[in-house]
């Protein structure tokens, strides 16, 4: 199947678009006008052509209520990337476990040496961390225009 270039999508709603047009799943069009876009509900830098009918027919969205909604075969697609989400949850829980921990240790007495250690391994998972997701989408939702 075609891959198409990924497009940057500045809403919400887009991330689903995004991933979409990463599996080839709607075709790319650089002369869809914004008031189309707007439309749809989502903005973008490029604008996408969405194959609507198409995904409808192939099983992966359905219309409820005058809302696309996906369906599971559409979640199974993307399912690993959701998982990457829930990993990187965890990665910066555990960089902020290590930096209290190594705080405290240096603060009863430790080795500086241990401390050290301790903070640059708490930096190594905060660094991780970033290159799968950036943290802070995580955890705060943006405000919605």
């Amino acid at each position: 199947m075609e891959r198409y270039e990924k497009g940057v999508l500045t809403h919400s709603k887009g991330r689903l678009l995004a991933y979409l047009v990463w599996f080839g799943k709607i075709r790319c069009a650089p002369s869809v006008p914004a008031s189309v876009i707007r439309t749809i509900g989502y903005k973008s830098r490029g604008h996408w052509s969405l194959d609507i009918e198409g995904l409808i027919n192939d099983g992966y969205i359905t219309v409820e209520g005058g809302y696309y909604k996906p369906t599971g075969k559409t979640r199974n697609l993307l399912q690993p990337l959701i998982n990457l989400k829930k990993v990187a949850l965890l990665n910066l829980l555990a960089s902020g476990i290590i930096l209290l921990e190594s705080f405290l240790i240096y603060e009863f007495g430790g080795q500086p040496l241990l401390f050290i250690w301790t903070l640059l391994i708490a930096v190594y998972l905060a660094v991780a961390n970033m290159h799968i997701v950036r943290p802070f989408d995580l955890l705060f939702k943006k405000a919605r225009k």
